[in-house]
């Protein structure tokens, strides 16, 4: 979340001297720390939410097709926190995503807009560095979403987006998610 925090740093001169899309995408594009960490793009909202620029240009498709499950997100970013969504389907359910937003302030401390960069699960990205531990050990390993009982990440991709039992079906599943 710190490259993206200070990505939209950077960005905040931008918001404040002039909207454009243009010179936003400018930013987009030649951040590449963006490029590298976001496999699934970036998109800048203004302090409506509406997207104003995306990176690529096909992040303005998956922007509009996750509205809603975006909106919590970005709503939450307008507000001042920077958040990590839980994962969900990626464009037409191809793979799952994670959404990372934080806000975009101006010099005055106001929220201009946010900063969304996605995670595309279904190649490599930073949750891979797990993996690796993992395979230098034996057995197998899950990252899960506490809140919505669902696993983001595994050393079997197959499971990825997997549900968990509800609450109650398994005790020592209801442990482990609780971190006992």
């Amino acid at each position: 979340t710190e490259a993206l925090q200070g990505v939209a740093a950077v960005l905040s001169a931008t918001l404040e001297r002039e909207r454009e899309p243009e010179a936003l995408l400018d930013q987009l594009t030649n951040r590449t720390v963006l490029q590298q960490m976001f496999s699934g793009g970036t998109f800048v909202t203004d302090a409506a939410g509406s997207v104003l620029a995306a990176y690529p240009h096909t992040v303005f498709g998956t922007a509009s097709t996750h509205s809603q499950g975006f909106s919590s997100y970005v709503q939450a970013a307008l507000g001042g926190l920077t958040v990590v969504s839980h994962p969900m389907a990626g464009p037409d359910a191809q793979y799952p995503i994670l959404a990372l937003a934080t806000p975009v302030r101006g010099m005055d401390g106001n929220v201009l807009g946010v900063l969304v960069g996605l995670v595309n699960l279904g190649q490599p990205n930073f949750v891979d560095a797990i993996q690796l531990l993992s395979e230098r050990q034996m057995g197998d390993y899950y990252v899960i979403a506490r809140q919505t009982r669902t696993i983001v990440a595994a050393s079997d991709r197959r499971r990825v987006l997997e549900a968990l039992p509800p609450v109650g079906v398994n005790r020592e599943m209801d442990r482990f998610i609780k971190g006992a």
